[in-house]
């Protein structure tokens, strides 16, 4: 009796979470030039980010094509773990120029997540 107790308090207690895990192809044209219309420079890589049940996280650096940017459809393949049941995830990307500083953040792009129907081949 005591073993089945302590079984069902940790039933309770525990929180069972799945997530999922995909790759999405993700196709961008590098920025040119800065907000303030100078041109780019220095441009290092572009990081592609995607929200994982709200909080961004950081999917790929994909390096620059050349440093004054400008490279045109880009394919990076980005790879995601999301909560299960997710049903739509989000992406966007930052130019991050040599010396560290960082564009703002691009347009978000929602892409639908095909998933299993249960989690982990669970019937």
């Amino acid at each position: 009796m005591k073993t089945f107790v302590l079984c069902l308090l940790l039933l309770i207690t525990s929180e069972v979470s799945f997530a999922f895990t995909g790759t999405r192809t993700i196709v961008y044209d590098e920025p040119e030039s800065h907000n303030d219309g100078t041109a780019l420079t220095d441009l290092s890589h572009i990081s592609i980010y995607y929200f994982n049940d709200g909080i961004p996280v950081k999917a790929t650096d994909v390096p620059a094509s050349k440093p004054t940017g400008g490279g045109k459809n880009i394919i990076a393949e980005v790879a995601y773990t999301v909560p299960f049941g997710t049903t739509d995830i989000s992406f966007y990307a930052i130019g991050v120029m040599a010396s560290n500083k960082e564009t703002p953040e691009s347009n978000t792009v929602v892409k639908k997540v095909i998933m299993p129907s249960t989690p982990g081949g669970l019937q």
